[in-house]
């Protein structure tokens, strides 16, 4: 199986960090929303524009993470060969070219998410489908019944190749039925982030 598209730290005790002994290999998003967005606002940037961040005080502006990508699900084929024409002066890479190829494919899963709070999900499976990834590992349990039931229909169907598992799952893919006890002392706090 490859690896995986991001994530924003390791942890720092050993015992928690389960990819301890892994390669880890980073991956281009499907597209670099900083092509198409920019700002001086790196809070709304990096905000993802949920719910969360609605509230007073936090970014929620069309800068962050669901904006960006409720514009792309607006994208219609005249906008997507208009974005293609231009693809040299707005700085795209030939596989930034390609996903706006299967732009339709994304806007499809994400009308059937039920949300624009899923959105970033449904765009992070996007990106392990245009890397070929064997399977994506998500805490998350909306995307997998999203993918399940995405699969289960008849009317419209889209092919999905990267399996969407969670870490149980993954294990039981692995053949390991009893995952091992994380080795923890009572009475003790951990900070996940420093040694």
């Amino acid at each position: 199986m490859k690896s995986i598209s991001r994530f924003r730290g390791t942890a720092a005790i050993q015992e928690f960090n389960a990819l301890r002994g892994c390669q880890i290999h980073k991956c281009v998003p499907a597209l670099d929303r900083s092509r198409f967005r920019k700002t001086a606002n790196f809070t709304g940037f990096i905000a993802k524009g949920g719910k969360k961040d609605q509230r007073p005080g936090l970014a929620g502006g069309e800068e962050t993470q669901i904006a960006f990508l409720e514009w792309l699900c607006a994208l219609d084929q005249p906008c997507l060969n208009a974005l293609i024409e231009h693809a040299a002066p707005i700085g795209l890479s030939p596989f930034e070219i390609e996903s706006l190829g299967t732009l339709g494919w994304f806007q499809l899963l994400c009308k059937r998410s039920g949300s624009a709070e899923n959105y970033p999900d449904v765009f992070h499976l996007w990106t392990a489908e245009k890397h070929g990834f064997d399977a994506l590992l998500t805490l998350e349990k909306k995307l997998p019944r999203l993918i399940t039931r995405v699969q289960a229909e008849k009317a419209i169907q889209i092919q999905i190749n990267t399996a969407v598992l969670r870490p149980l799952e993954l294990l039981a893919a692995m053949g390991i039925s009893e995952p091992d006890r994380v080795p923890i002392d009572r009475d003790r706090f951990y900070n996940l982030y420093e040694g």
